[in-house]
């Protein structure tokens, strides 16, 4: 794998495919998903402030490792 292979994207709407992988990490104890998707739902988290973004990073030909990033320059990087 090379930087070649790595697309980062925002994000401004979260996938359907979200659900999926929310229920997945519920059912490990995770409850991060959760609470992202019901902020989301309501408004509170968008990542849309100043010094916010939501970012995707896709890994051609490695889908297991596909991952979403929120990037808050006041304070820390989160992965989900």
């Amino acid at each position: 794998m090379t930087m070649d292979d790595l697309t980062m994207r925002k994000i401004s709407a979260l996938a359907s495919q979200v659900l999926v992988l929310e229920a997945k990490a519920a059912t490990d104890g995770f409850r991060f998903l959760t609470r992202l998707i019901a902020q989301w739902k309501t408004g509170t988290t968008r990542f849309d402030q100043a010094g916010e973004c939501f970012l995707g990073a896709c890994v051609r030909n490695y889908p297991q490792l596909d991952h979403a990033f929120a990037f808050d320059l006041t304070s820390h990087l989160h992965s989900f």
